[in-house]
């Protein structure tokens, strides 16, 4: 974060302050410049200070502040305009806070860390109280917004996120869904087996029923037909054995009348 320019001092003596509030209104972390000048006006580096302290909303109670010499960046005179870069790290356990003393380079510079404090606006998250249901424990909330002091302009506010590229992040997100099952297949113009087997178990049991349909259905068709080249070759018997017999009547019909 930087700030443009400032005027004057803010009403508890400040330069100009930045707040990092959490979602109940809390300030974990409020940074000031407080300067300190000579009798003539001009700068003081050796006395000029960072100040950190932390405020609870809900009780309305500022925590036990805590002094760092300032960097000498930000006690030159004339003070830069816009100031450097003042950087917020959120750690584990603490605020690690840094200056970028030149312009266009990345290299940060370390002011102070300010250990993170638990807030009564925290124990509103959800957190149980004691057994005895009297206390509410503390808890400490990540900020949601950043505010800086009247007296300031032109300030500017760039987020950046960390990612622990060292853990698989989207292993631990991932659950498996053991009713869905997908296989790859080859779509083609075969819509009668190869569209079917996109839908898994199902189908398989499907298609191997089908098969055993088509396989029986043949079985039948078989059998149909021995029936029916049986029964062909019995008539053909029958009428072979008709012909004979009328032949013979004719034969014997002839003789008769042959004899005198």
């Amino acid at each position: 974060m930087t700030i443009d320019t400032w005027i004057n001092k803010t009403a508890t003596g400040e330069d100009f302050a930045i707040d990092l509030l959490d979602v109940f209104g809390d300030i974990v972390l409020r940074l000031c410049l407080k300067l300190a000048h000579t009798k003539d006006g001009k700068i003081s580096p050796s006395d000029c200070k960072i100040i950190c302290n932390s405020y609870d909303a809900r009780q309305q109670k500022w925590g036990a502040s805590e002094a760092t010499p300032a960097p000498k960046c930000l006690t030159v005179e004339p003070l830069p305009h816009p100031i450097p870069v003042l950087s917020f790290e959120r750690k584990a356990d603490c605020w690690e806070i840094s200056v970028r003393e030149h312009a266009g380079k990345e290299d940060l510079t370390r002011i102070c860390t300010f250990k993170h404090r638990p807030t009564m606006g925290g124990a509103a998250a959800g957190i149980s109280e004691r057994s005895d249901g009297t206390t509410v424990e503390a808890h400490v909330c990540p900020p949601v917004a950043i505010r800086v002091s009247d007296n300031c302009s032109g300030g500017k506010i760039e987020t950046i996120t960390h990612e622990d590229v060292s853990r698989e992040t989207w292993m631990a997100s991932f659950t498996e869904n053991k009713l869905m099952k997908l296989k790859l297949e080859f779509w083609s113009h075969d819509t009668k087996d190869g569209l079917g087997m996109l839908d898994g178990e199902e189908q398989d049991k499907k298609g191997a029923m089908d098969h055993l349909g088509d396989a029986a259905g043949k079985a039948m068709a078989f059998v149909g037909g021995i029936w029916t080249s049986k029964a062909a070759s019995s008539g053909e018997a029958d009428a072979a054995s008709a012909t004979s017999a009328t032949l013979a009547i004719e034969d014997t019909a002839g003789a008769e009348a042959a004899s005198p």
